[in-house]
């Protein structure tokens, strides 16, 4: 029997809002063995994809508060071989994709999954989309949360570290926010990392710093302002897009 699954994708995730993901055993068995074993591949190289991310993420915060030492500590972590099977992964991958043409459903098939994959990371660029839909089922719920709520906090702990006089933000902001008060243990899993995410005093950009040369402009700042402003409201747009079912079913 097939399930589908509606998941919210955009021109930034190379789909388009309210593209429908297939995840039904008679899809999968419609893909060649080499397009199954691809997107195996990426499920599990998907972690070690957004842990980049996050350490990119870490190294500019470091070089722009002025935090030297914690910059090379980044750097030198990013420039460590990986793992033996990491490297056999992306050497398999590559393989694949090599040894012949795949079908235009099988490469269709491999993007989705791929970009459903890093929907999921929460230190990418995207925001939660301003006509972000309503979910239809639990299903979408869900993906709507583990998507976006913790993207939208990652946001708010960078205000705080850029705008020094925002610090608690992120804290007072999913306090406030019904959604910290679903008991869903994936969602907990999910937020709680980025919560203690950079969570130590960082201090003020250093001077001098890109960060701190754009704060001493005033419409820059203003700018900065204005889109730290706009985040708790990524949160209820969030909430507004959940079925009412799905909150009472798992609110405390």
């Amino acid at each position: 029997m097939c399930e589908w699954r509606r998941f919210v994708r955009w021109a930034g995730w190379r789909a388009l809002i309210g593209a429908l993901v297939l995840t039904c055993s008679s899809t999968v068995s419609a893909l060649t063995p080499t397009a199954v074993e691809i997107m195996t591949l990426d499920r599990q190289m998907a972690e070690a994809r957004c842990h980049e991310l996050r350490d990119a993420l870490e190294l500019m915060v470091a070089l722009a508060t002025g935090h030297a030492a914690r910059a090379a500590e980044i750097e030198r972590r990013t420039k460590a071989p990986h793992s033996p099977d990491h490297r056999a992964q992306v050497g398999r991958r590559e393989e694949l994709l090599q040894s012949q043409a795949l079908p235009a459903a099988d490469r269709a098939a491999i993007n989705d999954a791929r970009s459903r994959l890093e929907a999921f990371c929460p230190y990418e660029k995207e925001p939660v989309p301003r006509d972000l839909p309503r979910a239809v089922d639990d299903a979408m719920a869900l993906d709507y949360l583990l998507a976006f709520a913790p993207r939208t906090l990652a946001k708010l702990r960078l205000c705080e570290v850029f705008l020094p006089e925002r610090r608690g933000l992120l804290e007072r902001t999913w306090a406030g926010s019904t959604l910290s008060r679903l008991v869903i243990p994936r969602l907990r899993d999910a937020v709680d990392p980025v919560r203690a995410w950079m969570k130590e005093d960082l201090g003020p950009p250093a001077p001098g710093s890109k960060p701190a040369i754009d704060l001493t402009d005033p419409n820059k700042r203003r700018q900065q302002e204005a889109i730290c402003d706009a985040l708790p409201s990524d949160l209820r747009r969030i909430e507004a897009a959940l079925p009412p079912s799905f909150m009472q079913k798992f609110i405390r």
